[in-house]
């Protein structure tokens, strides 16, 4: 459960839009507010590319572990977009892994999924990341895709960025570290 004092949040990514969007998300909660927010390069211990869930959510766990360990704070955050199939289409979407230190317990979080136009994923099952692939094929030239709004930006004219669908995972995994009474 929350603290008292605001915490120390350590966040496994220096990715300047997921580092941005731990910082909104934690604005909305009072006790949270005055939280010092440490960006951290930490592995996540997966491919580049995750492409299952199952990756994609270890991913964030390992990331959100280093993450306390490296900047030996309270709560650690892993965030971690990956790709996954389902009924022959392919998925983006994002998992974050809240570890609370003190409980040692980890919590989940996860965003809203879009689908990956197949021509970019063709690319991607031939080994590129999903920016290179979406360079390949004139989705974008931005060869920083992942720090601005993201594939999910360009696919929505802007109604769902990256930050805001990064977000979205935050406050899933919020809810279970906020409500714990509830999920003991």
């Amino acid at each position: 459960a929350p603290s008292a004092r605001a915490p120390k949040v350590a966040v496994g990514t220096t990715n300047q839009c997921k580092v941005a969007a731990v910082q909104a998300a934690i604005q909305r909660y009072p006790d949270l507010a005055g939280a010092s927010v440490i960006p951290v390069k930490v592995p996540s211990g997966v491919a580049d590319q995750p492409k299952t869930m199952e990756e994609t959510q270890l991913g964030a766990r390992n990331r959100a572990r280093a993450a306390v360990k490296e900047a030996d704070s309270d709560v650690g955050l892993g965030i971690e977009s990956g790709l996954f199939e389902l009924s022959g289409a392919w998925y983006d979407v994002c998992f974050v892994a809240l570890y609370n230190k003190a409980e040692d317990s980890i919590r989940y979080g996860l965003s809203c999924a879009f689908e990956i136009p197949p021509p970019a994923m063709e690319r991607v099952r031939a080994g590129r990341d999903l920016t290179q692939a979406c360079n390949d094929i004139g989705i974008t030239d931005n060869p920083q895709l992942g720090e601005a709004g993201g594939l999910i930006g360009i696919l929505s004219d802007g109604r769902v960025t990256r930050q805001v669908y990064t977000e979205q995972a935050l406050e899933s995994a919020f809810m279970p570290y906020r409500k714990s009474r509830w999920y003991a």
